[in-house]
């Protein structure tokens, strides 16, 4: 599983603009081309969903013979402060994790700024930390977990339907408005996608409809 499969991006939401924009700031340790075609379509499909958001993308492991960069959310977001001389906007935290990017997510869940996570067909492990998210933690009532599954779909299917308050949708909709009123108000939802594991992260076919989902704020 190479790094290409394993970005993830942690966005907060922001009450400020910049030019009618959102800013988009990323590391500078993703020095493949790939890597940084990849990172290139996240970024666009931030834009795209017109959502006020500061997009972090911070390293993450080539493979799983490495260790997690990032295993804490308070050193990121210390980092992110203090290296890039960047202030914090005061929103919700959303987490966003493709593939093996679940090695990196499951260790931020139970950060208290997280307020909901997405993953892209990621759901190869970390279910514990998961469930304590969704179901089982101290602040589980508070948050939101979309599920989207291609090469995860067993995975994703077996861990949503230990929820009664799961709520499944068979394809990913063209518009965030094509979604129900019970799709858009679930505390878990799970989508089997009808992309491939990773047409779910190019072109921007997913992305940018979910991130409407969320409870970060429309640019105007």
């Amino acid at each position: 599983m190479s790094a290409l499969h394993e970005h993830l991006a942690a966005l907060r939401g922001s009450m400020a603009r910049t030019e009618g924009d959102c800013p988009v700031p990323r590391t500078d340790t993703l020095a493949q081309r790939m890597q940084a075609e990849q990172l290139e379509q996240a970024e666009s499909a931030v834009r795209a969903s017109r959502q006020n958001a500061l997009f972090i993308v911070p390293d993450a492991p080539s493979g799983n013979d490495e260790q997690v960069k990032w295993p804490a959310l308070t050193d990121l977001r210390r980092a992110v402060t203090r290296g890039g001389n960047i202030r914090l906007p005061d929103g919700p935290t959303i987490v966003v994790g493709h593939s093996g990017a679940f090695r990196t997510v499951m260790k931020w869940v139970d950060h208290k700024v997280v307020a909901q996570v997405i993953l892209l067909d990621a759901l190869y492990g970390g279910q514990r930390a998961f469930d304590d998210f969704i179901s089982s933690g101290k602040r589980a009532g508070h948050h939101k977990l979309i599920v989207v599954g291609s090469d995860t779909a067993e995975e994703s299917v077996s861990f949503t339907r230990r929820y009664p308050f799961a709520v499944t949708r068979d394809r990913m909709p063209g518009s965030a408005a094509d979604f129900s009123k019970r799709e858009k108000r679930a505390r878990l939802l799970y989508i089997r996608s009808q992309y491939g594991h990773m047409q779910i992260v190019d072109g921007g076919r997913v992305l940018p409809t979910l991130l409407r989902l969320t409870p970060l704020a429309a640019l105007r």
